[in-house]
């Protein structure tokens, strides 16, 4: 999907943070990380059809820091989450 999708950033965003969250499942956390980080820069912002999928990618990416033992990534990583989960 993610190689059909070159062409339109906002489809190749939301297959980059959806694989994140599967790969995150999967225990590929290095994997998981970057496709989350990719995806999340061309999430659109103000799109809240994609609220539950940016707030996924960032409690993952808030997982993944407190497992590499990375609190002030993780710190950061949560509270965007909080910040998309308090709307």
């Amino acid at each position: 999907l993610e190689a059909r999708a070159v062409r339109n950033k906002r489809t190749r965003a939301i297959i980059r943070v959806r694989k994140s969250v599967a790969l995150f499942s999967l225990g590929r956390n290095d994997d998981a990380v970057s496709a989350a980080r990719a995806g999340l820069a061309d999430l659109p912002e103000g799109d809240p059809t994609l609220r539950e999928d940016r707030l996924r990618a960032y409690l993952n990416l808030g997982s993944a820091a407190q497992a590499a033992i990375d609190y002030a990534s993780a710190a950061e990583s949560y509270t965007r989450a909080e910040a998309i989960a308090a709307n």
